[in-house]
């Protein structure tokens, strides 16, 4: 009779063995595991080889969406064409940038043939007019061509600001242009602080909160928002195209609303012009909101505003717009509405003062230049 302990050494020797077997083969497994994966990535970061065309307008080419000059592209905005496939693989196919927009698209094609290729568009058309676009892709040396026809802007539409992708509303009054929303532009500061002619382009949020700016726009210290000078008509921090209205601008503007109004005074004139320039309901105005029809669709909102040295009063009540004219060296014009009743105000406050802004479009370009679009 074999003995336990016989036994057990023996199914310890085997087990043993078996374990050095697999730590030998283990290696080996893992190998054919790791072939086919690697060859899986081989496969799928082949480059594709395709034909675009011979330099000529893209094959089957179908545009999407509309272009607009100042509006952003969308996933609406598209151009579809086909291309002729040797060797599926990957691909990355772009066009060049013209009139600050482009086309591209990645992507894999699998089997060989004729494939769809759908380039999407991306930024913000500069101008209205005929754009010419070459296409040019990895794995291969040819291209193709395509024109997309770019719409104007014209007041009324919306645009967008290229320097924070922030949109506003615009309405014409009379012959003149002007932004239907308050600038917010700029970066948030401490309401504690003045601001600084520091390279930094500043604004103030309604108590500190970002959803103010959101809702009313920012509020800015008179020689910030002039960017330190006191030229009257100054862009200062308005976008490109745009520039901070002088006291007479404001004055046809109103008086286009309101022939009553005197622009000599100093305080309230007219007749119902303020209504017809406030937002109506009580959302954000405070009752009663007199008068209020926004029939000029000026849109003005009650965003207050911030006195020195850092406290804040008047939103719902007041809205105050900064223009860029000086009285004297220490104050600047102003226009204000209230909530109490429908008349357009002229004053003169301190500059240190935080109000809003609304900025009035550019003069067009003499006859024969170049219009510039927002």
């Amino acid at each position: 009779m074999i003995s336990l302990s016989i036994m057990d050494s023996k199914l310890k020797k085997g087990i043993f063995e078996n374990r050095r077997i697999l730590v030998l083969l283990l290696p080996a497994m893992i190998a054919l595991l790791v072939v086919p994966l690697a060859l899986c990535s081989q496969v799928n970061q082949r480059i594709a080889a395709y034909n675009l065309g011979a330099g000529s307008e893209c094959p089957g080419m179908l545009i999407t969406g509309s272009c607009q000059a100042s509006r952003p592209l969308t996933t609406a905005e598209k151009v579809l064409f086909q291309a002729d496939v040797s060797v599926p693989g990957s691909y990355t196919i772009r066009t060049n940038t013209v009139n600050g927009y482009y086309f591209d698209a990645t992507g894999y094609f699998a089997t060989k043939g004729i494939q769809l290729v759908a380039l999407q568009g991306h930024g913000i058309p500069l101008s209205g007019q005929t754009d010419s676009f070459t296409v040019t892709g990895s794995g291969n040396i040819s291209s193709c061509t395509f024109t997309i026809k770019v719409a104007p802007w014209q007041c009324g539409m919306p645009f967008t600001d290229r320097r924070d992708s922030q949109s506003y509303r615009t309405v014409p009054i009379g012959d003149q242009c002007w932004m239907a929303q308050n600038l917010n532009f700029g970066t948030q500061i401490n309401y504690m602080w003045n601001q600084k002619n520091n390279g930094i382009d500043e604004k103030y949020c309604y108590l500190g909160n970002k959803s103010n700016c959101d809702i009313y726009g920012g509020l800015y210290q008179w020689d910030e928002l002039m960017k330190y000078t006191t030229s009257a008509g100054t862009r200062g921090l308005c976008p490109e195209g745009w520039h901070i209205p002088t006291d007479p601008e404001w004055c046809v503007a109103t008086r286009v609303i309101d022939p009553e109004i005197d622009c000599q005074v100093i305080g309230a004139s007219g007749t119902d012009g303020g209504g017809a320039m406030k937002v109506t309901g009580t959302t954000y105005w405070s009752p009663p909101n007199d008068g209020a029809t926004n029939f000029s669709e000026f849109s003005a909102m009650p965003a207050g505003h911030r006195d020195y040295p850092g406290s804040f009063s008047s939103r719902a009540y007041i809205g105050f717009f900064w223009t860029s004219s000086e009285c004297g060296p220490a104050h600047a014009w102003i226009r204000s509405l209230h909530y109490f009743d429908d008349k357009i105000n002229r004053d003169d406050y301190i500059k240190s003062n935080g109000f809003s802004v609304r900025c009035i479009r550019d003069a067009e370009p003499a006859a024969g230049e170049p219009p510039v679009d927002p």
